[in-house]
């Protein structure tokens, strides 16, 4: 996952400026989907591997073009609207992390 995200930060710009900030997003969330899926359904090491490069990938710029988008729409507020987002994603992630835990313990 750090590697894709290393990776993605150095070209999510030309992306982004290349097939619109609405498209990158559209294409993030897709890919980041699909490859989730592939993710859990995979059985082999070398498989895990590569969808956790391509999750790295595509979460990242995921990531970098919502948050680029927050700012260049609140210039005035920059920081708060970055905070908001980061608690929301990070708050997200905790809900989802429990669901799961709490599903493995039911199945």
């Amino acid at each position: 996952m750090a590697v894709g995200a290393l990776l993605m930060g150095l070209v999510a710009s030309r992306i982004a400026r290349r097939i619109g900030r609405r498209a990158a997003v559209r294409s993030a969330i897709a890919g980041t989907s699909c490859i989730g899926l592939l993710f859990v359904t995979a059985g082999a090491a070398p498989v895990l591997i590569l969808d956790a490069f391509l999750i790295g990938l595509s979460g990242s710029l995921l990531v970098i073009i919502v948050q680029a988008d927050l700012a260049g729409r609140h210039p005035a507020h920059r920081s708060v609207a970055l905070v908001d987002i980061n608690l929301a994603c990070s708050s997200g992630t905790i809900v989802a992390a429990s669901g799961v835990g709490l599903a493995s313990r039911t199945l």
